[in-house]
């Protein structure tokens, strides 16, 4: 059977990240949104995965942001994962420093990618294999 994401559902799985750039690594969340809490449990997955956007000095100084919001599935979407992913913020200046990194980094498949994206994606990796794996298996 296939299952389709209802329109709002997407919408608001689309905005949540963007939603949640100052909550804290880590700690528990759950969206507002009704859309969202139907159909995915995100108090499971380990809460808000943070990313480091910018350059060096917000390296250095641990300075990250929520990027990324991970739910378990349940209802008809039992057995799935929701990933919500944000892009950069206009309004933040540590996000106009990787949009202004934009020579090309080569990804994991080998592909050619935007190198601020790269950059941002690498610091959050770890956190979003973890928490990714044990709904994987």
């Amino acid at each position: 059977m296939q299952k389709t994401l209802p329109p709002a559902t997407a919408v608001r799985l689309a905005q949540t990240p963007y939603d949640v750039r100052e909550v804290k690594a880590g700690q528990n969340f759950n969206p507002a949104a009704k859309q969202l809490t139907r159909f995915f449990d995100f108090s499971q997955t380990g809460g808000v995965i943070h990313a480091t956007s910018g350059t060096v000095l917000s390296t250095i100084f641990n300075r990250s942001t929520g990027f990324a919001v991970v739910g378990k599935g349940k209802d008809r979407f039992t057995g799935d994962v929701a990933l919500g992913i944000r892009g950069t913020k206009f309004t933040s200046g540590r996000d106009w420093f990787s949009n202004a990194n934009a020579s090309l980094a080569t990804a994991d498949n080998n592909s050619a990618v935007h190198s601020g994206f790269q950059k941002v994606f690498k610091s959050m990796q770890p956190a979003l294999k973890k928490q990714l794996a044990p709904l994987l298996d």
